[in-house]
């Protein structure tokens, strides 16, 4: 039995794997026994201790350990790494540096690799802890092996694979303080002699932690289900392939910020004439700042705050080996949808609200070859190629209209405009790494990587209204406002060539140092 606190949840975890550890076991077995870590930050499987590039490393035993459930706890386990979900989207930052977290059509700094697959979109962290084996976050710029926009660093997160013997695990909690659970679990074993296989699932359903006074409810609740079903097939004896088939949603019910000091909007009594919904504190004009568990905000629509994501992905590998050399090829499609609806304002009333959304797809393919090691000279080499659509959507209560008087209410619905963005992308890199070992303790890295990306986009804004109150995700056009404010369309055409240039000398068999010379580009 394992006690879980923090400070949103306090929950009791039951993990059926064959035996129950106690708590004062799990800390007895936790004494300093210094394992050997191996990552694939450089392409290939290597100790963590013996690669001249800064990572740091969760591995599953510490996810295990240490109840880690999403991306946003990672940044408690790698120094340098913040990941904040904000408005529409997550911002995710190595050593300060990410991109802005205003416009969702901006691609990360940081990107996300699930299982050597390149993903521009930070939401896709949003979905990227499903039963994973590992998370490495490569910290500075990493364009010569990862690839495009990597300038701040990389997150490469491995998920777990078929075992070729038999396991399971199912783990169970409950939210006793304010209501709710979790569950997850996998079993993975052999099918036959060469073909593995392994399914994992995750839900959960937790009831929010954070009291509106003005809506009743409890805000902060959310909602997820997420499965996935992997195969490994042994083809000969130097052949394998991977196959791997992933669907979730994730939702979430109301939020949990607040105003903590005075707002640019005048006290609450001047805009008595169109409150709804309050209680006499509130409507007293004595709303609180204080970062605590109490909230006074409202959309002042019918439909409080509300987030929605959903996603699907599809991996198939194939890595073989010939003549000591290794060839690997990995395809890959993905997709998700991503809703958010906000107060922005952080009042009690209907002032400013806005939705936004955004739609992803993608797909990839990628040939890498590898030569055998423990050579004088040892090479990597690879082509890579990507095709992605996004798609972002967001609703603006600034429109060139007025607004439309609804009958019986005070406050009349505004009209608005709908600002949208369509960006379609073909990227393709080429890359090479030579690694001179100059003697058992000195060698030289050279990275190169070109890559060049031609993009189609357009943007428009057009004028809507809400006819009535019960319609808020399908706004219409506004009969008064005419066309769109604009319409703009542009094709933009890049190219970029990222060195990157390491010296490592091992001091002892313990030890070593290193000097980084390192490009990237966005």
């Amino acid at each position: 039995m394992k006690l879980r606190i923090n400070p949103i949840t306090q929950a009791i975890a039951i993990a059926a794997t064959g035996s129950l550890l106690s708590a004062g076991q799990v800390l007895a077995q936790s004494s300093p026994v210094l394992e050997e870590v191996m990552v694939t930050a450089t392409k290939r499987q290597e100790s963590v201790q013996d690669i001249p590039i800064s990572v740091g490393v969760v591995t599953g035993e510490m996810m295990e350990t240490f109840s880690i459930g999403d991306i946003t706890d990672i940044q408690n386990f790698v120094p340098g790494l913040q990941v904040q979900e904000t408005f529409g989207g997550t911002a995710i930052r190595v050593r300060g540096l990410g991109s802005g977290i205003t416009n969702l059509a901006f691609d990360s700094s940081v990107p996300i690799y699930i299982d050597d697959v390149y993903s521009g979109r930070s939401n896709t962290a949003l979905s990227a802890m499903l039963d994973p084996a590992r998370v490495e976050v490569a910290r500075g710029p990493q364009g010569a092996l990862f690839g495009k926009s990597t300038t701040a660093g990389a997150i490469s997160i491995t998920s777990a694979r078929p075992t070729q013997e038999f396991e399971a695990q199912l783990k169970l909690g409950a939210e006793f303080e304010y209501g709710g659970y979790t569950a997850s679990g996998y079993v993975s074993g052999p099918l036959s002699d060469n073909v593995r296989a392994r399914a994992a699932v995750f839900f959960d359903d937790l009831d929010g932690w954070t009291e509106n006074r003005v809506t009743g409810e409890d805000d902060g609740g959310k909602e997820t289900a997420a499965a996935r079903v992997s195969f490994e097939i042994d083809s000969g004896e130097n052949t394998t392939w991977y196959a791997k088939f992933e669907t979730g949603t994730k939702d979430g019910e109301g939020r949990n910020s607040q105003p903590v000091s005075g707002t640019v909007f005048p006290p609450v009594g001047p805009f008595l004439g169109f409150i709804a919904n309050q209680d006499a504190e509130i409507a007293a004009g004595t709303l609180e700042f204080n970062a605590d568990d109490v909230r006074g905000v409202s959309t002042g629509f019918p439909r409080e705050d509300f987030s929605e994501y959903e996603w699907n992905n599809i991996t198939l590998s194939v890595e073989s080996e010939f003549a000591g050399h290794t060839v690997k090829v990995i395809a890959n499609h993905n997709e998700y949808e991503n809703t958010y609806f906000l107060d922005v304002d952080g009042y009690a009333a209907q002032v400013l609200n806005t939705y936004i959304s955004d739609e992803y797809e993608s797909d990839s393919l990628e040939l890498r070859f590898l030569s055998p090691t423990d050579q004088m000279f040892e090479y990597i080499g690879g082509i890579w190629y990507q095709t992605t659509n996004v798609e972002t959507q967001q609703f603006s209560p600034f429109g060139t209209a007025a607004p439309i008087p609804v009958k019986g209410n005070a406050l009349p619905y505004p009209t608005g405009a709908i600002r949208r963005y369509d960006r379609d992308a073909d990227a393709y890199s080429v890359y090479g790494q030579l690694t001179f070992n100059m003697s058992d303790k000195f060698r030289a890295i050279l990275d190169l990587r070109y890559t060049d990306e031609d993009q189609d986009s357009n943007a428009s804004t057009r004028n809507v209204a809400w006819q009535t109150l019960d319609n808020w995700e399908t706004p219409t056009l506004d009969p008064r406002g005419g066309v769109g404010e604009y319409t703009f369309t542009q094709n933009r055409s890049d190219d970029s060539f990222d060195p990157s240039l390491r010296l490592q000398y091992n001091i002892t068999d313990d030890a070593m140092v290193y000097a980084v010379y390192a490009r990237g580009s966005k």
